[in-house]
């Protein structure tokens, strides 16, 4: 809900979902933008949050949504992302997150096998191209910012003089160039215990995973 609350959206647990795994449809905008364009009308994607975004802001555009959640993905401008499921993680990913939050009130101790079935129960095969159209997309200005090429005076990380660009600069104006940004929904904020190398990891559709 980060960016949704900059924007003015109204975050609250209306649409809470538990770790698993659930269906997400593009939108009409969905089916256009360009991180959206190649996946199928409908995908599994991973979720798991006790807080969502329940009404949208004039400045944000949907582009994912879902039954229990509406608002799964959104975009500010031109190049400024949020997610409320989980396109960076795979099964062996959100399985480590599982044990890693186990004992830490999340859910019941008793539910760990049921919360590590919930996320087996189908596939996840596509959420990782979101991230690859991001980079694709974006990646002439990562390079542009790893070789000085960023005007004189923008934001870029360890500098101080200067504000990271918001949502307002999310258009990419002359002076700052286009800037990605992707905000993914998180599991619980509380910080996870260090996972032990004796527990051990789903390997539940293992081949779907790209």
């Amino acid at each position: 809900g980060t960016l949704g609350a900059h924007q003015g959206a109204v975050v609250d647990r209306t649409h809470s979902e538990p770790i698993s795994v659930i269906e997400v449809s593009r939108t009409e905008a969905g089916r256009t933008d360009p991180l959206l364009s190649e996946m199928p009308d409908t995908f599994a994607a991973f979720v798991g949050h006790k807080e969502a975004v329940s009404r949208l802001p004039e400045s944000a555009i949907l582009l994912a949504t879902s039954t229990a959640c509406p608002v799964q993905m959104f975009r500010v401008g031109q190049n400024v992302y949020a997610t409320q499921f989980h396109p960076e993680l795979d099964v062996d990913g959100i399985t480590t997150r599982i044990h890693a939050y186990a004992g830490q009130g999340n859910f019941a101790a008793v539910e760990l096998q049921l919360t590590l079935e919930a996320v087996c129960r189908l596939p996840v095969p596509h959420t990782g191209d979101i991230l690859r159209a991001l980079a694709a997309r974006y990646a002439r200005h990562v390079d542009a910012w790893g070789s000085g090429g960023v005007a004189s005076g923008a934001w870029r990380p360890g500098r101080s003089s200067a504000g990271p660009p918001d949502a307002s600069r999310a258009s990419g104006p002359s002076g700052w160039g286009p800037d990605a940004r992707l905000v993914s929904g998180q599991l619980p904020s509380s910080r996870p215990a260090r996972l032990s190398r004796s527990q051990p990891r789903s390997r539940c559709y293992r081949s779907s995973q790209r």
